[in-house]
């Protein structure tokens, strides 16, 4: 499965400004949603499309501290990470499979390149996405 947040900064400053009942809690709340919806057709669009499932498996999904990117298709992981001795052979950062993720000794599959490209670059994109939208929003706010 995968888990993508709009972030713990995100949610510290939603707290905060929840708190003081401020009209820009509600931008950066939209701002995390929408930055995390265009990253779900992002990676969606760089998912391969045998059946289509695995692109239509990715769903923004509201939290306490705003929202997370979700992929719970079942073949996910094996897809992105690979399997068998093609995947060790993909260099697969560690930090990107679970602990318990294991390589099998068969010939297996390699790592989809342009899927674990969107996904090592999401958290980047979303913060961008997000600063860049908070600061349209309460430009928008100051006038």
């Amino acid at each position: 499965m995968l888990v993508l947040s709009a972030g713990a900064d995100v949610g510290r400053l939603l707290a905060r400004l929840d708190a003081l009942g401020l009209e820009s809690a509600a931008l950066v709340r939209r701002a995390g949603v929408a930055a995390l919806e265009e990253e779900a057709a992002r990676c969606a669009s760089a998912s391969p499309r045998r059946t289509g499932r695995l692109a239509g498996s990715y769903q923004v999904v509201p939290t306490p501290g705003g929202a997370e990117l979700v992929n719970e298709a079942p073949y996910f992981p094996f897809v992105l990470l690979g399997t068998g001795r093609r995947g060790a052979a993909s260099g697969v950062p560690a930090r990107l499979r679970p602990g318990d993720y294991r390589y099998g000794p068969k010939v297996g599959m390699a790592a989809n390149r342009a899927l674990l490209a969107a996904v090592q670059g999401a958290p980047a994109h979303i913060g961008t996405s997000i600063r860049a939208r908070i600061d349209a929003g309460m430009a928008l706010i100051a006038r």
